[in-house]
């Protein structure tokens, strides 16, 4: 009789051994002793992506006289910069950086105001269905520093700002800089397009530039 007990503890012994000793698989193919957390690694938006792989940094020097600009902007998704490099000013030769919409894709020297000290005009661009440009400005104080000049924001010219929904370009003509964009109406193209003159002028603490008329053109 004892026999028989020992033998079947034994039995016992050895199954559990073989069974209960293992953690139990649950039905999404996972064990019960499995605390692993696996996180999905982070997708960046679709715009981010495509900016990624259409970086391309922006560089570019400007001179006139004995004066020069070194313009650099990594070009970035997100928070891109554009730095200024000056050289040749009497007084102030220091480098700033500022922040800027887009991609910059292009600057050049010019004088609108006609006061025979030189402006750099820096153009940028959003990447997207909803392209918009933009321009960023520096200005020479009778070539004995320079600064930032204050660009006015079109939508405070309501007449002039008339069917714009972005796609449009800064570009000069005669020695003028424009802004030319196609006209929607009611949510689609016309066909037309606005284009609107820009001039600067001297502000209460800087140079400002801003739209000073404009002409629809088929």
């Amino acid at each position: 009789m004892k026999q028989t007990i020992f033998f079947l503890c034994l039995c016992s012994t050895l199954l559990w051994s073989c069974s209960g000793g293992q953690p139990s698989e649950s039905t999404d193919g996972t064990t019960a002793g499995d605390t692993t957390v696996v996180v999905p690694e982070k997708d960046p938006s679709r715009a981010a992506r495509f900016n990624r792989r259409n970086r391309i940094p922006f560089e570019k020097r400007l001179e006139k006289g004995g004066l020069a600009f070194h313009l650099s902007s990594p070009n970035v998704p997100e928070e891109n910069t554009l730095t200024a490099s000056p050289s040749g000013f009497e007084v102030r030769n220091d480098s700033f950086q500022i922040m800027v919409e887009g991609n910059v894709t292009d600057a050049q020297l010019a004088d609108l105001d006609k006061d025979g000290f030189p402006e750099v005009y820096a153009f940028a661009r959003s990447i997207g269905p909803d392209s918009t440009a933009y321009v960023y400005a520096f200005t020479s104080y009778r070539n004995r520093s320079f600064g930032l000049v204050s660009v006015s924001d079109l939508s405070n010219h309501k007449e002039m700002a008339e069917g714009f929904n972005g796609h449009g370009r800064f570009y000069f003509e005669n020695g003028l800089l424009k802004h030319s964009f196609p006209i929607y109406q009611e949510g689609k193209p016309s066909g037309k397009q606005r284009i609107v003159t820009y001039g600067l002028r001297q502000g209460e603490a800087s140079f400002v530039l801003e739209p000073v008329s404009s002409e629809v053109a088929e």
